[in-house]
């Protein structure tokens, strides 16, 4: 008769090797002697040390199991699903469809590792995680995402969200929403929001947005935004397509944002960027359109636009804000350059 054998958990294999520790040194303690010859089976500090150092190597490799997720109709809950436990994998062929809730969610127990090559869709957040530290998470897509009615993403505690060549997140609100200071976005594919009133990515605190020439970000409907920077520090590069709806802006920098990005690629929509902080330098040596007229719109102070070679703006350059600087490589041709200060580089 053939028996069925189930897997042991993770947690019965580390109680596992454990006995097994604990067996090779009572071998070694049951050899040694006292001083008068009898027997002895202490535990010396030596033998303590090897004894707390292998408990430890158990635990931490148990932590960096790469945990497979199932497929299903239920949100997967990484904390639920192995206790204890921070990397896990989505496999290609993975389909989680949630019928309620979350595709997957993971709460602040853990800085999570989580890769996936599956789909994942969730009738709220495509993927929400948060994290036992600032910027814990570690989020690698390699193929589709999507929040039927919230975000694609949302990393409550921030982290690194790379979004890797040929992959998509969508979501109805923002398409992906960071929400600790100094959060970091890589897309090289295609990130969406679907929403009026949100973003294809949004930092609420700040961060860094790196884009190559084969990523996206914008709005597929509505009066949707490209990449906004809420407050907090401004960075990156963007080589690729950023774009916002015919009513909204592809780039925003607002509040008390601070730092300097690059475009190298295209900004595109009604406005095509708007300098609304006190103390953002926006370099641009690609295109920036502004379908409604408006190419680049500085509404806040201190704010520096600088047009290097090859720069091409589509619409005008308007400042309303005060001590912003404009930055020339060529001669001035914006309609209202007597309110700009001026620095020309030969």
């Amino acid at each position: 008769m053939n028996r069925i054998r189930h897997a042991a958990p993770d947690w019965a294999l580390d109680s596992m090797q454990m006995a097994a520790v604990f067996a090779q040194l009572h071998l070694g303690y049951r050899n040694r002697r006292t001083v008068s010859g009898g027997p002895c089976s202490c535990l010396t500090p030596i033998s303590a040390g090897i004894l707390l150092i292998s408990i430890a190597a158990i635990v931490s490799q148990a932590h960096a199991q790469t945990i497979a997720l199932p497929s299903g109709t239920s949100t997967v809950t990484l904390q639920t699903l192995s206790p204890g436990s921070t990397t896990f994998d989505a496999s290609a062929g993975t389909v989680i469809n949630a019928s309620t809730g979350d595709g997957v969610d993971g709460n602040n127990a853990q800085n999570w590792v989580f890769t996936n090559h599956g789909s994942i869709t969730g009738t709220s957040w495509g993927v929400s995680l948060s994290s036992a530290t600032l910027n814990g998470v570690t989020f690698d897509n390699f193929s589709s995402i999507q929040g039927k009615t919230a975000q694609g993403v949302l990393q409550t505690n921030g982290g690194q969200l790379t979004n890797h060549a040929g992959a998509t997140i969508a979501g109805a609100q923002d398409g992906v929403s960071m929400t600790g200071a100094g959060s970091s976005v890589i897309n090289d594919g295609s990130i969406t929001t679907g929403s009026n009133a949100y973003s294809g990515v949004y930092f609420a605190a700040g961060g860094s947005f790196n884009q190559s020439a084969t990523g996206t970000v914008g709005t597929n409907g509505g009066t949707g935004y490209g990449v906004v920077f809420n407050t907090g520090g401004v960075a990156g590069t963007n080589a690729g397509m950023v774009y916002g709806a015919s009513a909204t802006y592809a780039f925003w920098a607002r509040g008390a944002a601070t730092g300097t990005f690059s475009n190298s690629g295209t900004f595109s929509a009604g406005t095509g960027a708007v300098l609304a902080s006190n103390g953002v330098a926006l370099t641009n040596t690609g295109t920036i359109t502004g379908t409604g007229g408006t190419a680049v719109s500085l509404t806040g102070s201190g704010n520096t636009l600088i047009l290097g070679t090859g720069s091409v703006l589509n619409g005008s350059v308007a400042s309303t804000g005060t001590n912003n600087v404009l930055t020339l490589q060529g001669s001035c041709s914006a309609d209202n350059c007597s309110t700009w200060t001026i620095t020309r580089i030969r």
